[in-house]
């Protein structure tokens, strides 16, 4: 009860100081309420789930050499709220050298990041690929072009965990290109040390906007486990037709194991606008094994602005009309800067 009064406090004072002061603080909301309908399920043929999640985030606060964000969230069960700390960073900048503090999640891929009309979902913000959490301190050096960086810290689930990072910036045309190496003591599953080596490219021009993504991952030999390696991938793009029309698609693959076999997922998505209607059909098909799975659905989103958005989604799952997956959902995307 006390640290429940404590966080709202804590709350009420950063929203009054924002107010008050020119402090880019912003306000978010999430939320998809879903409602099915699946007509082979006898038992539960009719069923509802929800998804809500509010946020609090200090976006980059600059005072004299010292510079801050953080981002707190909401985390709810079945009857209560909790608020939670997300990440926080707390940094020094002297000339071209930066050093900060920070815990914060890490890992390897993200989720439709180029899809301004993607479904709001749990897992829309996790990554897919060495997820975890980091407790560090960084030490970074920039260049005209370029940046460098070496972290170290941990975390109680993967003992200690370091990397170092080169990042290119271009200017014209807009891309960017960085390398990354990691050592963790100890992977997520296997109690082994593992090191985890990526690429990731980016591009964006007045028509295209694309990423790509690639880690390789080897688990060293120890007690029980077995050298072993695991790869990632990930491409995504979205193009600009016309004024008022986008495509975007997704394909990424995941094989954990040598000889296992790979996790893959597909996205398309088109997207056109009438106003302040933004349409969108779109299906995501992933292949795990030799079991497939398949959605389609067509999303209608009135946009408020152009970061503030409330829409209605049906979807269907399953190949014929009387034994497939229903859903009916409203969703919205809300943020507003104090």
């Amino acid at each position: 009860m006390f640290s429940r009064f404590f966080w709202v406090l804590i709350l009420l004072w950063v929203m009054g100081l924002a107010y008050c002061a020119d402090i880019p603080l912003e306000l978010n909301w999430d939320s998809a309420n879903s409602f099915y309908y699946a007509p082979p399920q006898t038992n539960k043929s009719v069923s509802w789930s929800e998804f809500y999640r509010a946020e609090i985030a200090l976006d980059s606060l600059y005072i004299n050499d010292v510079y801050a964000s953080f981002l707190i969230q909401n985390h709810a069960d079945f009857l209560d709220n909790q608020l939670k700390l997300h990440s926080f960073e707390l940094g020094y900048t002297k000339g071209t050298w930066q050093i900060s503090g920070a815990t914060e999640p890490i890992g390897y891929g993200a989720k439709s990041t180029l899809n301004p009309n993607h479904l709001i979902s749990p897992d829309m913000d996790d990554f897919p690929y060495q997820a975890t959490r980091f407790n560090r301190i960084k030490l970074s050096k920039s260049y005209r072009q370029s940046s460098i960086s070496l972290a170290l810290g941990g975390s109680v689930h993967n003992q200690a965990i370091g990397y170092a990072q080169w990042t290119y910036f271009g200017i014209k045309p807009a891309f960017t290109v960085s390398l990354k190496q990691e050592a963790r003591g100890q992977d997520n599953h296997w109690r082994s040390p593992v090191s985890i080596s990526s690429l990731n490219v980016s591009f964006q021009n007045e028509l295209l906007r694309m990423n790509v993504e690639s880690a390789y991952s080897y688990f060293f030999e120890m007690n029980k486990t077995h050298g072993h390696e695991s790869v990632y991938a990930l491409g995504e793009v979205d193009i600009s037709v016309f004024d008022n029309y986008n495509i975007f698609a997704l394909a990424e693959l995941k094989q954990l194991e040598p000889g296992s076999e790979s996790i893959q997922r597909y996205q398309g998505a088109v997207s056109t606008s009438f106003g302040q209607m933004v349409f969108s059909p779109g299906v995501l098909y992933n292949v795990l094994e030799n079991t497939a799975y398949a959605k389609g659905y067509l999303s209608a989103d009135y946009m408020i602005n152009h970061s503030m958005r409330v829409g209605l989604i049906y979807g269907y799952e399953g190949s014929k009309i009387r034994s497939g997956k229903h859903s009916l959902s409203l969703q919205s995307s809300l943020t507003y800067d104090l």
